[in-house]
Formats: structure tokens, C-alpha cells, sequence
């Protein structure tokens, strides 16, 4: 039964907030107002930076409790004001995700770790190992209770972290970029979670998210926040819409969305509704009526097949003549038994652009980390250019083969961002003159050059994605190793890391990625190797991979959007699309007379959710 009453006050009303950080010249948030209705879910969007977190931080108290800086206004939580109540008090009432997950871990075990707010509300052990089962349940660690957190991959990690918060039950929770290390199935089966507990228990939501398609799908509202300020607050639907027409940049829009206003707009503007499709179901029904009357869009038919769409150029095929890269044999086990790879062979050629892509713990990271000597196989060899590095030091491999982590927080050691880039040029004995012009471009290619004198840990978690990336690519190693790289960024910031990874490869370097961002794998690809309990489950080109639905379905690994439209629209002679450019290109203005077509069967709609 929800809990939802009329006569409640609103679960969080902001009222004319103001926040300054120490030193910063300009406030990250100015006179915000909020309310936020018990039982509702609310989206957070905004720029890298734009105060997001800082909104986010001021739900629990932390802001003004614990972090340093000037505040002003009120939030009030359940009718109490934040400034009168603890951050002790107002945790059994507002649970909070953070983006790092490792911040908030601190048990001996999984179980531990679900089991220590439970414990710190005085729970009966009964119902704590029942809250704790459940919550260990719902996000795919249950068989994982008695391994210590420290041996869990990073997706991993975040599963935990939100199965902490979750056990707790609290009335509202605050999820900061909470998905972002999941693989695609697991984030929505979190967004499905906390979809159900806001309509079953009456459970407040406020989420900072760029994942666009999961908020379109899951969301009752969404807030813009811009340079401090609310700009834009509406339903889904009309948000996107919103966005999309006024080209709002630092905002990801469903590809669906991008696609059916495209392709109405250049075909008729009496097609064009008031509002566009948002989610994958409406669109695809959308377009089947669109592509089904009489007077239809009639695809061309003249698109080529998948694989020839995405062939590498023959400038990149001449780069490709011998492996950079060879992995031969290789397999890995973790000090506490954890088989991460099996019996491991691949080749990696000169210019390639390869994603590495799997469910959470698949042994994507324990791969791509015995690339440049972070690990080490138990059985096998690594060859870099032919040459076995098994007696290469880590420092010595980086010269050729960079690596980028995953949490940015690992590899940031300097008290300015300028200062960080230096230090791995330095290290490898680089003029100083040469040194700074490799900064200087890395700056400028990754669009961080005015954060040039900036302390890297008074940045946006974004910006430090950037500033790590930046760091490695300021040392031009022949291969570059990417591990999540769009975590935590806005749309803008992202369109920079996805231009770079494509211009690295155009300079003749050799990018690997490892990603859940199946739109930037789809994208920026033309290779992909899909890795499953630690053997590699498919390996091929990018667009032959995405069609291999039922594989990836066992994965975990939903393809992009726009690949899922285009392949339930096959029934009317569309070609499955990497991109909406692809889709769109498809269906130009032509309109026919032909008879008109069956409807689409459902089936078809959303093959991969059979």
C-alpha cells in the first residue's frame, strides 16, 4: 500500500538555496527553490559542474553540516529544516548513493556491509538478514555475501553500494549517478527497483542522471539544472522535447526522440505531434504506423549491410597489417580464488578502435589491466609489439601502452591540473619544452584547458574523468586503454571524448575501450570482443555483434536504442542502424501510395526483451 497522503507535507522542499565553496569565484548553486512531492521521482540533468551533487548534497545535511563553504535559504525534509537536524538524524530518512561507491563501503564482506546501517538502527537480527537477503537480491549479489567488497569489480561495487541503501528502506533516496559503472540489463533492473518502491511504498526519488533513456522510461519529472539555477522542470516527454528543440548541448536526448523528430520534420511537418516519443515502445509503434499507412515513408533500400556500413577505411586497414597487441593463453586468478580470466587469445592491430564490452565482473577491467603490466597472467604471455613484457616494468609499458582507470580518483596525485599532466612526460624524461606543447595539446583535445590551474580534486567528478583521460594522453603512447571513459559526463563532454577517441586512431594510435556505453561503443568502434565469466564470449566487427541479440541478452549487454528500433522496424525493409544518423538516412522524404503493410507485431517491437 503506498504512503502517499494528501495531507503530508511535500517529502523536500528547497527554499532560495544558495551555496559557495570556499574559493570558487562564483556560487555552485544561487537561489534554488524545489519541492519535490512524497512518492515522486525526480530526474536531475545539467552540464558537468552545473551543481547537481551540490543539490544533491544539501538533501541529507551533509551541506551545511559537513562540507566548508557559505549556505543560505532552507531545506526542509519531511517539514524538518536541515540547519536543525543532524546528518545522523536525517540518514534514517534519507538514504543517499553516492557517485564514488567505494566512499560509503566499510565492511569485512558484502553481507557486512548491507548489514551496518541496519545494525546502526538497532534493527532485530531477524528482520536484518531478511532486509539484507532482499536488497543483496535485487541488484545480483546475493551469491557474492561472504566476498569482501575490496575483491568486487567496480559495477560490482555500485550494486553493493546501492544494495546498502536500499536495505535500509529509507523515505526518500538520493541516487548520484548511481548506474553509472552498471552494465545496461543492470541498470535498468535498478531503475525498475526503485520504480517499484516509489508506487509500492510510497518512496521519494531524486536522481542525478545522464542515462536519458532509462529517465524517460522511469521518471515522473526531470529538473534542468543550469550554472546554479533550475532552468527547466517539466514531465518527461515535454522535457526532451524541450531539450531538443532549443539544442540544450549539455543534455543526452533518447536517440528515439532524435530520430522520429528528424525524420517528421523533413517528411511533413502536419506528422510532427505535439510531443515526440521518448521510450523505445512508443517510438517503435510510431513508426510502424508511420512506415504502415498508404502515404508512407518508404525506406530506400539502399543502405549497405552492417558490416560493410562499419569496414575500417583503407587507411586504417593499411595499419592493420601486424598485431600491436597479442594476448596468447592468458588466465588470472584474484588472491582470494576469484577465476577473473580463462584461456584468453586476441590479437590487437595497429590503428584498431576495440571495445571490450560484458555484464559486471566479466573480466572486461582484468583484461585490459594485463594489457600494460597492471596484472600479470598466471598462465600465458602479453606481447607489445611483438616483444613479451612479462619482464617490462609498468612504467617501462607505459611508454607504449597508457592506461586510463576507472574511478579518476586513483590517478590523480598533483595540486593542479596542469601540474598532473606534466608528471607523466616528466617521468619518461621529456624535454621540458616538448613536455609542456604534449600538455597544452592534451588540454585542448580533451576541452579542459581552463582548468589549467585548477586543484583536480575541487573539480566535478566529470571533469576528473577528463583530467585523468588528459593525463594519460598527454604521454602519446602508441596504445591508449580506456576503462568507462564517458562515466559521470554531460552530453557536451562526452561529443569531446568520443571526437578523441576517433582522432587518436585517425594519428595512427591504437585505442582499447572498455565500456557499458553501448551507444559510444556502437559509435566509435569497429571492433568489439564481448567478454563472459572471464573467456571471450564473441569477437567481431561492432554492427555483426549488435545483431547477435540473444548473446548479448545473456550478457546483460542491451544494444543502443536506435539498434533496437531499427531492428523492429525489419518488417518494413529497415537495415539495423549503428547511429540515428544511419536510421534517418534511411528514411528519406520519399512518400509512396503503396498498399498499405501489416502492422507490426509486438514481438517485433522490442526483440530483445522476448
Amino acid at each position: 500500500m503506498s504512503l502517499i497522503s494528501g495531507s503530508r507535507p511535500p517529502a523536500i522542499a528547497v527554499q532560495g538555496v544558495t551555496f559557495e565553496y570556499p574559493q570558487q569565484e562564483r556560487p555552485a548553486l544561487r537561489d534554488v527553490s524545489l519541492t519535490v512531492p512524497v512518492g515522486q521521482f525526480l530526474a536531475i540533468e545539467g552540464s558537468t559542474g552545473s551543481g547537481k551533487t551540490t543539490l544533491a548534497l544539501t538533501l541529507n545535511g551533509i551541506i551545511p553540516h559537513s562540507t566548508a563553504g557559505r549556505f543560505k535559504g532552507n531545506v526542509l525534509i519531511n517539514g524538518r529544516n536541515t540547519k536543525q537536524t543532524s546528518v545522523a538524524q536525517l540518514a534514517r530518512e534519507v538514504g543517499v548513493v553516492y557517485q564514488d561507491p567505494e566512499a560509503q563501503l566499510f565492511g569485512l564482506t558484502v553481507e557486512e556491509d548491507v548489514a551496518f546501517g541496519l545494525e546502526n538502527l538497532g534493527m532485530p537480527n531477524a528482520e536484518m538478514h531478511e532486509r539484507a537477503d532482499w536488497a543483496l537480491n535485487a541488484v545480483g549479489l546475493f551469491e557474492h555475501r561472504s566476498r569482501s567488497p575490496s575483491n568486487l569489480s567496480g559495477g560490482q561495487k555500485q550494486r553493493l553500494a546501492i544494495a546498502s541503501v536500499l536495505a535500509m528502506r529509507p523515505q526518500i533516496m538520493v541516487l548520484d549517478e548511481p548506474t553509472a559503472e552498471l552494465d545496461p540489463l543492470g541498470k535498468e533492473t535498478i531503475f525498475a527497483i526503485t520504480r517499484r518502491l516509489c508506487r509500492e511504498f510510497g518512496l521519494t526519488v531524486v536522481l542525478v542522471e545522464h542515462e536519458c533513456d532509462f529517465i524517460a522510461a522511469y521518471a515522473d519529472r526531470i529538473v534542468l539544472v543550469r550554472d546554479g539555477t533550475i532552468d527547466l522542470d517539466d514531465r518527461p516527454s515535454a522535457f526532451f522535447s524541450q531539450v531538443h528543440q532549443q539544442g540544450m548541448r549539455e543534455v543526452r536526448v533518447p536517440q528515439v526522440t532524435q530520430a522520429w523528430t528528424q525524420v517528421t520534420e523533413r517528411a511533413s511537418a502536419g506528422l510532427m505531434p505535439a510531443e515526440p516519443p521518448v521510450v523505445l515502445d512508443d517510438a517503435a509503434t510510431r513508426f510502424a504506423a508511420l512506415l504502415g499507412t498508404e502515404r508512407r515513408i518508404v525506406p530506400t533500400g539502399m543502405m549497405p549491410s552492417p558490416a560493410i556500413l562499419h569496414a575500417p577505411s583503407d587507411a586504417a586497414m593499411a595499419l592493420q597489417t601486424t598485431p600491436l597487441l597479442t594476448v596468447r593463453d592468458v588466465s588470472f586468478a584474484y588472491p582470494d580464488g576469484t577465476r577473473a580470466l580463462t584461456n584468453v587469445s586476441l590479437n590487437i592491430r595497429r590503428g584498431a578502435k576495440v571495445a571490450l564490452i560484458g555484464q559486471n565482473a566479466s573480466g572486461k577491467t582484468t583484461l585490459a589491466r594485463h594489457l600494460n603490466g597492471l596484472l600479470r597472467p598466471a598462465e600465458g604471455s602479453i606481447l607489445v609489439d611483438g616483444i613479451d613484457i612479462k619482464d617490462l616494468s609498468v612504467a617501462q609499458i607505459s611508454r607504449q601502452v597508457g592506461y586510463v582507470f576507472q574511478n579518476p580518483d586513483h590517478q590523480l596525485f598533483s595540486d593542479t591540473v596542469s601540474g598532473e599532466l606534466m608528471l607523466g612526460p616528466r617521468n619518461h624524461g621529456i624535454p621540458s619544452d616538448q613536455a609542456e606543447e604534449q600538455v597544452t595539446r592534451a588540454l585542448r583535445l580533451c576541452g579542459i584547458e581552463h582548468l589549467r590551474k585548477e586543484h583536480p580534486l575541487f573539480t566535478s567528478r566529470g571533469e576528473r574523468q577528463l583530467i585523468a583521460v588528459a593525463s594519460v594522453v598527454a604521454m602519446e603512447p602508441d596504445v591508449l586503454v580506456f576503462d568507462e571513459p564517458t562515466t559521470g559526463l554531460d552530453e557536451n563532454y562526452y561529443g569531446l571524448v568520443s571526437d578523441l577517441i576517433d582522432g587518436l586512431r585517425e594519428r595512427g594510435h591504437t585505442v582499447v575501450v572498455i565500456s557499458h556505453d553501448m551507444r559510444l561503443v556502437a559509435e566509435h568502434t569497429d571492433r568489439t570482443i564481448l567478454l563472459g565469466g572471464g573467456r571471450i564470449v564473441a569477437d567481431g566487427p561492432t554492427a555483426e555483434i549488435f545483431d547477435q541479440l540473444e548473446i548479448l541478452r545473456a550478457s546483460q549487454i542491451a544494444p543502443p536504442q536506435i539498434t533496437q528500433l531499427s531492428r523492429g522496424l525489419r518488417h518494413f525493409g529497415v537495415h539495423t542502424s549503428m547511429s540515428v544518423a544511419e536510421f534517418v538516412a534511411q528514411l528519406p522524404l520519399a512518400i509512396s501510395d503503396y498498399p498499405t503493410r501489416p502492422a507490426l507485431p509486438p514481438s517485433l517491437i522490442n526483440p530483445a526483451a522476448k
